[in-house]
């Protein structure tokens, strides 16, 4: 024996409506656009880091080389070039478009920045201005205008 045969009642189309369909498109491309946006935005803010990061690096190099030499306790003739440089105040007026090493070779990819450096006698403790030269390094990022300032000391010692 068999069973019955059911009917049924005719069965409607299933989709998507032209309306819900143009809904689901505007949703879908805000959420991209929101997306993109964010991703934009850390972009921009890791290259902000990176600038930030290599001008530090740039200065505290600069002001390394600069504190290694000994303090000046004579006439302050500068050196014809910076390789010959050999005291602190030698470097006062250093202004180098794009950074440089320690014999005044441009240091590849790094000329969108630029680096002065002023010395002069300062105080620290209880030593004088006659003891004490304050080297002050400044990298300067052309493009971004970041700035970052290094300053250190060289003190005169027997």
């Amino acid at each position: 024996m068999r069973p019955p045969e059911r009917r049924t009642a005719p069965h409607r189309q299933r989709g998507f409506t032209l309306v819900e369909l143009v809904v689901s498109i505007v949703i879908f491309a805000i959420g991209i656009f929101g997306i993109a946006s964010l991703l934009s935005t850390q972009a921009l803010r890791s290259s902000d880091r990176m600038v930030r990061q290599q001008a530090t690096a740039i200065a505290s190099a600069y002001l390394e080389e600069i504190l290694q030499r000994p303090y000046n306790t004579g006439a302050n003739a500068v050196e014809a070039t910076r390789a010959l440089y050999n005291d602190v105040r030698d470097y006062n007026g250093l202004a180098n478009v794009g950074a440089r090493d320690g014999t005044d070779t441009p240091v590849p990819n790094l000329d969108g920045y630029t680096v002065t450096v002023t010395v002069n006698n300062g105080a620290l403790g209880g030593l004088t201005g006659a003891q004490v030269q304050q080297a002050i390094v400044t990298v300067r990022h052309v493009a971004t205008g970041r700035t970052v300032v290094m300053s250190g000391y060289r003190a005169r010692h027997p």
